[in-house]
């Protein structure tokens, strides 16, 4: 509310000196550009949805059909992989959005913020007109939002495939010769070595320490026989990016639904090309993101249809341009539901709400760094 007022006040204000700049729409940027004007954007808000996902690559034991001799069941009959979702992370960042040009005379200085839009005006005598966007500026960590690229992959448990890596190790016979009773029977004399090592019940440091390690040796070479028998698996997970600029719908009332992603337990995730269409078929399989959307800005929704409806305005407007264009962005609500995956949060999406302007072409403005809002304005 308190933002309502304060905007509705600066709408109503209008300096009577000298223009010291100027905002026109870019498409009038050929007959307003001069040496000292700028461009600039009212940026959008991008959402970053990070979905987790754990592969499990299991592998056949060459004695899988004789598991039922050391007792195991459920073993893998056949190479396969599968896929679960752990988790979805929800992030948002700006981006550029419609632009603009700055028309200035010269005595004012202009900072932007990372993706181009307005993030301070100083109006002074010993100012000059700067584009700056390659300075670097200093954010606090929430701004910095780094993701991976699109796809990353990063082991979690990796466990050696079929019997190859202990053989090489000069662990296991040859399987040439090595029958599933064969095997058994291995297993069994390496047990009661096992059991022969850990009852000797010699004392000292050192001897401890050597016990040990050749129990731990043994309990190796015996997982190797195992795996000939129950299969190996290996573990890894998989980050997917997904970037949305979801628009508000034209009926405000109601929710916004976009798909992700599809998602199965033996394909994974699989990216939906332009979800942002309306012509994607949602299905069971389908993860999608709901969009409730506050309608904080409804009021200066009303405003704005009135100077749309002003044709003196309008007139002026056309003519002189503004002081600057900006936006206000709107409370939505972010949900996402799927499986056991349940979260929802509250962001500030700036094309859901309003761009709107000032009228005063010589105030000292400073915009918010995350959402490009006008929070301050002085003469």
């Amino acid at each position: 509310m308190k933002n309502n007022i304060f905007i509705i006040a600066l709408l109503m204000f209008c300096s009577a000196t000298a223009q010291t700049y100027t905002s026109f729409p870019v498409e009038k940027s050929i007959e307003n550009f001069s040496k000292n004007s700028i461009y600039y954007n009212v940026s959008e808000t991008e959402l970053l949805f990070e979905i987790t996902i754990e592969k499990n690559i299991r592998h056949k034991g060459i004695f899988a059909n004789s598991a039922y001799l050391l007792g195991l069941t459920n073993v893998p009959m056949a190479d396969d992989t599968l896929y679960s979702i752990k988790n979805i992370n929800l992030k948002s960042q700006m981006i550029a959005g419609k632009f603009y040009v700055l028309q200035t005379d010269g005595a004012v200085n202009v900072e932007k913020n990372m993706v181009g839009g307005l993030k301070r005006i100083s109006v002074g005598k010993n100012n000059k007109a700067v584009n700056d966007n390659s300075k670097e500026r200093k954010f606090s960590k929430h701004e910095k939002i780094k993701f991976s690229d699109d796809t990353t992959k990063f082991s979690m448990q990796s466990i050696p495939i079929y019997e190859k890596y202990f053989m090489s190790k000069g662990m296991l016979d040859a399987t040439a010769s090595l029958t599933p009773e064969n095997a058994v029977e291995r297993i069994k004399t390496l047990r009661e070595e096992q059991i022969k090592i850990l009852s000797d019940g010699l004392d000292g440091t050192y001897l401890n320490t050597t016990i040990d390690f050749m129990y731990k040796q043994l309990d190796e070479i015996i997982n190797g026989y195992v795996a000939m028998f129950a299969g190996t698996e290996q573990k890894t997970e998989e980050k997917v990016l997904i970037r949305l600029s979801p628009k508000k719908p034209i009926i405000m009332e109601e929710d916004l639904i976009l798909p992700l992603c599809t998602f199965s337990p033996t394909v994974g995730v699989v990216k939906i090309t332009n979800p942002e269409s309306g012509n994607v078929q949602i299905d069971y399989s389908t993860i999608v993101a709901k969009f409730h959307s506050y309608n904080t800005t409804k009021p200066l929704v009303e405003n704005l249809k009135k100077q749309k409806n002003d044709a003196e305005l309008q007139k002026k407007i056309s003519k002189d341009g503004v002081g600057v264009y900006y936006a206000i962005p709107e409370k939505v609500a972010v949900s996402i539901e799927f499986g056991n995956i349940n979260i929802e949060k509250v962001i500030d999406i700036i094309q859901f709400g309003v761009t709107t302007f000032t009228v005063s072409h010589k105030q000292n403005i400073e915009f918010d760094i995350h959402t490009g809002e006008l929070i301050s304005a002085s003469n």
